[in-house]
């Protein structure tokens, strides 16, 4: 299970980074309201 927290932990930080460009270009507002929108 090791293998798969390391894999979780990796993604999640990909995907913080990810995110965090999207907000700075977006000005933030907008991309949060898309995400939360999405969420069911």
């Amino acid at each position: 299970m090791d293998y798969l927290t390391t894999f979780t932990e990796k993604s999640g930080r990909l995907l913080r980074g990810t995110a965090n460009r999207l907000w700075g270009f977006g000005g933030g507002g907008e991309a949060r309201q898309t995400l939360a929108k999405r969420r069911p």
